[in-house]
């Protein structure tokens, strides 16, 4: 049996070069085939992406620099129109450098 999660995660980005600090939402669907493997879809502004936290996936919207610490500070259930802002998350990611 195929079990799937949707979730809204954010990130925190920090540009190593130039110093720039911003963060995005992405909606990731968790998915689990039955037989134990896991796969995580990442989508953002619908539209489907690397996992954020993979080295060189995300660039400075600055300076263009691909080397960025990422950490997720925050994440929710999808639960359609009536969805709040994202709570926050005790852990982050690894960085992504």
């Amino acid at each position: 049996m195929v079990s799937r999660q949707s979730l809204t995660e954010r990130f925190r980005f920090a540009c190593t070069g130039c110093g720039t600090l911003w963060t995005t939402d992405y909606r990731v669907t968790h998915v689990e085939d039955g037989h134990g493997h896991l796969r995580d879809y990442y989508y953002n502004h619908g539209q489907p992406c690397l996992d954020p936290t993979a080295p060189g996936a995300v660039l400075c919207p600055a300076c263009g620099r691909n080397r960025i610490l990422v950490g997720l500070v925050a994440q929710q259930p999808d639960v359609g129109a009536g969805a709040t802002s994202p709570t926050r998350s005790p852990g982050t990611k690894a960085e992504a450098v």
